[in-house]
């Protein structure tokens, strides 16, 4: 404790803990560089804030209290105003930055009076030095438990040899796998959000595809869902992944580029293509062809250049989110445009949808992997494709986010019918091409979050495909039917489970249709 009463660094520590209980929270999702930046600013905020305090109470033991109290302030700011209007504190008016900031600033204003009255900072150092250390221990702890199982389990698991279960016949068709995220099935978009998609389904009919209309996502997340579909396997039944939670939601999406049907595949003579996908652990960096944006392996994380999306969302948890939403209001009304993480976001799907036309005059036989993250938010496509600016619908109803959702479908719609029929007129043999939501948006239901968008087209026809199939058979059935596989189909079976809870699996039995048969073949 005499050390402690020496050292005025729990401004530091409370800066820390902001940036890496963030980065902790959000494990699995983002990658370590993602929050050196964040942790840079929120370092150099507090000393900013120790000097500048020291300077106007000349003292440094009262300087730190006051910087630090001000340095929660503003790092906090973001929560606070999420907070409130998660509880109504506002009642039916959403929460404003032209009451929430004078209040802070006010807060701040008291506080260092208050602390520039205290005679002695003897008690108060070393007790907020222990209190920035023990609150430092909760996110680390976090992060080790992520991170080193799986170094563990990396070093010990060596390079092992897998068979191959497939025999190429004298034909190998390209293989098409595109995951438009959070496509909802067309009877859960007419019931919740009465939204009619039938253009869309008979265009994809007309050009020979299968829709499974009662198809159900075998899990509620992304980090589930296409680890399943990938390996053709319930991610339950995966061997030696499920070590202690949080390390097996890394070890669980590892299943993503390293997956049975790429192994497959690539055991027979395919080559794979992939594409930025926006979300880390999505991408095949590692595939013959991985197609982004610019150059280099460095793309996406300049030091001293653009804020990424991670980045933004930090942002956002602080009083930095006042600025950024003042910024935003006036570059609707016309005035000087606000950054915005998500002409990012909508620059790459676009190059994404571009670039699959072109794939189809890669050399054959290959296996293509896209991930697009839509129309799942942030919302950045009207019907037309017309821009949608960050702010629009933050602060909107129910209703107008769902109707941002709808017309983010109708520009899909559109370019997903021209990439298909692009890809269907340049393919030297007849591709499979499947395409699919991941899991539904909606929380109307638990079966109604797991409804998905899920249409097939197999150049031999539609034996074997059935209304309620679900992903985990997809290409099960493919491997059986071109490649000599003898892999059958699995139950189809779909869990629901929540964000606080997500290995907590709850199985949703299927009940489309109201009437009708459901059976397979």
């Amino acid at each position: 404790m005499a050390r402690l009463r020496k050292w005025v660094v729990h401004p530091f520590l409370l800066a820390a803990y902001a940036a890496l209980a963030f980065f902790a929270h959000n494990l699995g999702q983002l990658e370590p560089k993602d929050i050196v930046r964040p942790l840079a600013a929120s370092l150099a905020l507090s000393l900013v804030l120790l000097v500048l305090m020291r300077l106007i109470l000349r003292d440094w033991g009262r300087g730190a209290l006051a910087a630090s109290l001000v340095t929660l302030l503003v790092l906090s700011y973001g929560h606070a105003y999420d907070g409130l209007k998660v509880f109504g504190v506002s009642g039916a008016t959403i929460v404003r930055h032209r009451y929430l900031l004078p209040a802070t600033l006010l807060v701040a204003a008291i506080g260092v009076a208050a602390v520039s009255r205290i005679r002695s900072t003897q008690v108060w150092t070393p007790t907020l030095t222990a209190i920035g250390i023990f609150a430092l221990v909760g996110p680390l702890a976090l992060i080790a438990e992520f991170y080193v199982p799986m170094a563990l389990w990396s070093l010990g698991e060596g390079a092992g040899t897998r068979g191959c279960r497939l025999q190429p016949g004298p034909v190998r068709p390209d293989v098409y796998l595109i995951v438009l995220d959070a496509y909802e099935r067309d009877d859960v978009l007419q019931e919740v959000r009465g939204y009619d998609n039938s253009w869309f389904l008979e265009q994809l009919e007309a050009m020979g595809f299968y829709i499974a209309r009662g198809s159900l996502s075998n899990y509620a997340f992304t980090r589930f869902s296409i680890p399943s579909v990938l390996n053709s396997a319930y991610v339950e039944e995966f061997p030696e992944r499920f070590g202690p939670a949080p390390s097996r939601v890394q070890q669980l999406i590892d299943k993503i580029s390293d997956n049975s049907l790429r192994h497959e595949l690539e055991c027979i003579g395919y080559s794979t293509v992939a594409f930025e996908t926006g979300v880390n652990w999505t991408e095949w960096r590692d595939a013959d062809y991985y197609l982004q944006r610019g150059q280099g392996d460095g793309d996406g994380y300049n030091p001293l250049g653009e804020l990424s999306r991670p980045e933004f969302s930090f942002l956002n948890t602080t009083l930095a989110r006042a600025v950024l939403d003042a910024w935003h209001q006036v570059d609707q009304a016309g005035g000087i445009s606000a950054p915005d993480p998500r002409d990012d976001h909508r620059e790459r799907i676009l190059f994404v949808l571009d670039q699959l036309k072109q794939v189809a005059s890669l050399p054959s036989p290959k296996l293509v992997f896209a991930h697009i993250v839509s129309p799942h938010p942030p919302y950045v496509f009207g019907s037309t494709g017309e821009d949608v600016r960050q702010g629009q619908f933050e602060t909107e109803s129910d209703n107008r986010n769902s109707d941002a959702y709808t017309r983010q479908i109708d520009y899909l719609n559109k370019e997903i019918v021209e990439v298909l029929g692009y890809v269907l007129q340049h393919s030297d043999t007849p591709p499979v091409i499947v395409v699919m939501g991941d899991h539904g948006w909606t929380y109307a239901s638990d079966e109604a979050r797991l409804s998905i968008l899920n249409v097939y087209y197999l150049p031999e026809g539609t034996d074997g495909l059935y209304p309620t199939m679900t992903p985990v058979n997809t290409f099960r059935l493919v491997m059986d039917r071109y490649f000599g596989g003898d892999f059958g189909l699995l139950p189809d079976k779909s869990y629901y489970s929540t964000h606080e809870d997500d290995f907590n699996l709850r199985l949703v039995p299927n009940t489309w249709p109201r009437n009708g048969d459901t059976s397979r073949p």
